[in-house]
């Protein structure tokens, strides 16, 4: 008889085949034992494939999930300068993997004064000042420091050390890049030709995007994306870099001199890194790195309401978003330690039914914390808050398609375990045992998986598989769903240019011009940054959305592809259906002239 799992981590449970495994928490290893053997970190196939042995994976994945979810988040609110209330940091405190990525983190007040943070808890934080004293000072709020507005940091690196207080997080030993000042233009340009590999993913923080290395920042208080070209090639190959650019609100990629300096360290630390270029040791060793750094004179900007409000940290009085809650489960497998998520209001009772298949019990609510945007609800969160009473199928397909899922993260290291026609067949079982109300929320599922794996062309037939189920059961798919789902596909390439026009085809029939407009500029500037030239097709659709939103034509477009890698394979007959807008837009600014003449052909005499 197979004993069920215990309240507690640490355990050597009996899972049959002559097999035993152990999980151990918060370290997130699974040992194996067999005939008094033991394996560290190995679980033979045999044990895996037993039904206990499959729960325990299961667990496995979601936790090292969670695990990044905690780094990730703790590194954008680091990045972009938030103000945390202590009350949110103490609901996240008592689980294991928060409190690793917290503790020890060096944190200021609005008084100025900071330390390293020890505790966080109902009555206050708990800090440890560079002296070695702990104080309680108080605070509503706190900021976890970027280390480009502290001076010393090395210094408190080592100080911290010598206290016993160890980051996970890495701050005070963060690579740092001084803003020249006298930069002009909208790209750095000096990595431009460097031999990089195509997917920079050996390192944390950086998501690759089509033919970009990006990472989410705060610049001058509103949202903002660095940009580094890493090529378009195959997978795994390597391609030349291009340029690396910041980019704002609507696409605007934003001029050189309004980016601040948290943001330009960031985005040159990411080009440094993708390159192989640092020019200190790794940051992932406990010796102090970095370079003598003197802290910007002009105040920083704190982060304005939109950034806020995308992190999910506009305060919970607030009357945009939805509340967002910090949501505490526990496991046998995990004894007495919660797992803590933040989760929006909108689609909290399909992360409980998520959570609860993997065999977590029911949540722990308190109030609201902040307010946020409600999170993408990709397949099968779609599908448990849309049909809840078919949410067992979708579940049941996401536990079929978990080695695929796997393969594909796998294939960022080793391209050749992703086998796109394997995996296309392997969709298609799954899908054939779907709703058809489904399918549109399923395929862009799949064609994110195939993104992961950065199969670029099978993403693209995927996700044309999404736009027919939608035709064929419209109003099934959310016209904002649909929207995020082409913003993801375009910037990754993976938007056909026939799929493109027919949804801006789909948009002139919209009630509101002005929407219909933004909206397709907007998908349109992220078809060109994902590398795709533009079509006369789409042009042509463009200047006809915007004549009734009474908008500028194509001007902002123009001026976008200016910096796009993706210019100087445009075709002559483009440039001959924008050559009264190139015209105007050379008189306008010579500096953008000088950007156009070695990209418009000369014209036939």
């Amino acid at each position: 008889m197979i004993e069920e799992p215990r309240p507690a981590p640490g355990v050597w449970l009996p899972v049959g085949n002559g097999f035993e495994l152990m999980f151990r928490y918060p370290d997130l290893g699974m040992d194996s034992k067999d005939a008094g053997h033991v394996s560290r970190s190995y679980v033979p196939s045999p044990a895996a494939r037993t039904p206990l042995g499959r729960r325990l994976r299961r667990l496995h994945e979601d936790l090292l999930e969670h695990r990044w979810a905690c780094w990730d988040t703790v590194t954008a609110w680091m990045c972009g300068g938030y103000a945390l209330p202590v009350r949110l940091l103490a609901a996240l405190w008592p689980d294991a993997l928060w409190r690793e990525m917290l503790y020890g983190a060096y944190v200021t007040g609005d008084d100025g004064d900071g330390g390293f943070l020890r505790e966080a808890a109902a009555d206050g934080a708990v800090l440890t000042g560079l002296d070695g004293k702990d104080m309680r000072p108080g605070w509503q709020s706190l900021v976890i420091a970027h280390p480009v507005h502290l001076t010393g940091h090395e210094e408190m690196h080592e100080r911290g050390q010598r206290l016993g207080l160890r980051q996970r997080l890495i701050q005070l030993r963060r690579d740092l890049y001084a803003k020249p000042a006298d930069v002009r233009g909208n790209a750095v340009s000096a990595y431009a030709g460097r031999r990089v590999r195509k997917l920079p993913t050996f390192w944390g923080g950086t998501e690759s995007i089509g033919g970009y290395a990006v990472q989410d920042l705060v610049s001058g208080g509103e949202p903002v994306q660095a940009r580094f070209w890493v090529g378009a090639g195959r997978t795994g190959e390597t391609t030349r870099a291009g340029d690396l650019v910041w980019v704002g609100t609507g696409e605007r990629i934003l001029p050189l001199a309004e980016v601040d300096d948290v943001a330009w360290s960031e985005g040159i630390r990411m080009a440094e890194h993708v390159c192989g270029q640092m020019r200190v040791r790794p940051e992932a060793t406990d010796d102090a790195v970095g370079r003598p750094w003197t802290p910007p004179a002009p105040p920083r900007t704190l982060p304005g309401r939109t950034a806020q409000l995308e992190a999910g940290l506009l305060p919970p009085m607030a009357l945009e978003g939805v509340a967002v809650r910090a949501r505490a489960y526990t496991h046998p497998m995990l004894g007495h330690e919660p797992t803590i998520r933040l989760v929006d209001d909108a689609t909290a009772s399909a992360t409980d039914t998520l959570q609860a298949a993997i065999g977590f019990g029911a949540p722990t609510t308190g109030e609201p914390l902040a307010r946020g945007v409600a999170a993408d609800p990709g397949y099968p969160v779609w599908a448990v808050l849309r049909d809840p009473g078919r949410a067992a199928v979708a579940l049941a397909a996401r536990d079929d398609l978990r080695q695929v899922t796997q393969s594909a993260r796998f294939a960022r290291q080793q391209p050749r375990a992703f086998r796109p026609a394997a995996v296309t067949a392997e969709f298609d079982r799954v899908a054939a045992g779907l709703p058809a109300e489904h399918l549109p929320a399923f395929w862009e599922w799949a064609g994110r998986i195939c993104l992961v794996a950065h199969s670029t062309v099978q993403a693209a037939k995927l996700f044309g598989r999404a736009l027919a189920a939608e035709r064929a059961h419209p109003g099934v798919w959310e016209a904002e769903l649909k929207h995020a789902a082409f913003r993801r596909f375009a910037l990754a390439g993976a938007v056909p240019a026939t799929a493109l026009a027919a949804h801006g085809r789909e948009l002139k029939r919209a009630a509101d011009p002005v929407a219909a407009h933004k909206e397709f500029a907007e998908l349109l500037s992220l078809f060109m940054a994902g590398g795709r030239p533009p079509t006369p097709v789409l042009l042509t659709l463009l200047k006809a959305l915007a004549e009734p939103a009474k908008a500028d034509g194509v001007d902002a477009i123009l001026e976008t592809l200016l910096w796009q890698p993706v210019a100087r394979h445009v075709p002559a007959e483009v440039w001959q259906r924008l050559a009264p807008e190139v015209a105007a837009l050379a008189e306008r600014s010579p500096h953008l002239a000088d950007a156009l003449r070695p990209l418009v052909p000369p014209r036939r005499s």
